[in-house]
């Protein structure tokens, strides 16, 4: 799946959000005065008393983040989710994150959350 030269403004909560999916690509967009970024994660149901439960095994591979601009909303998470896997055990893998211009906050990926060799994860 590509997600490529769009324009996202005033969101309030994930400008783009990606679940579920393998061998996706968000490029070139442009996000303005979001509360949050890009986030690409495994989906989980969640509950109010219990911890999240996993649908299904369900890792995600192939996520490529690549030259967006991205401004955070003043008084938002400050975080822009690059990957996360906040709740799951499903890992996601294989992910570039890369010549991303961010402003007003930063990038956050979670630990189950493991990036192509041979690249340096933007952070």
């Amino acid at each position: 799946m590509l997600i490529e030269g769009n324009a996202v403004d005033d969101a309030t909560w994930d400008a783009v959000g990606a679940m579920n999916t393998t061998d996706i690509i968000v490029r070139g967009n442009t996000i303005n005065n979001s509360a949050d970024g890009v986030h690409v994660s495994p989906m989980s149901a969640r509950t109010v008393s219990r911890p999240p439960v996993q649908v299904g095994p369900n890792p995600v591979s192939g996520a490529g983040i690549t030259d967006n601009q991205v401004t955070v909303a003043a008084g938002a998470s400050g975080a822009s989710r690059s990957a996360d896997t906040v709740g799951s055990v499903s890992p996601v893998s294989d992910v570039v994150v890369t010549g991303n211009r961010v402003s007003g906050g930063g990038f956050h990926c979670t630990p189950h959350v493991t990036f192509r060799p041979g690249t340096a994860p933007q952070r």
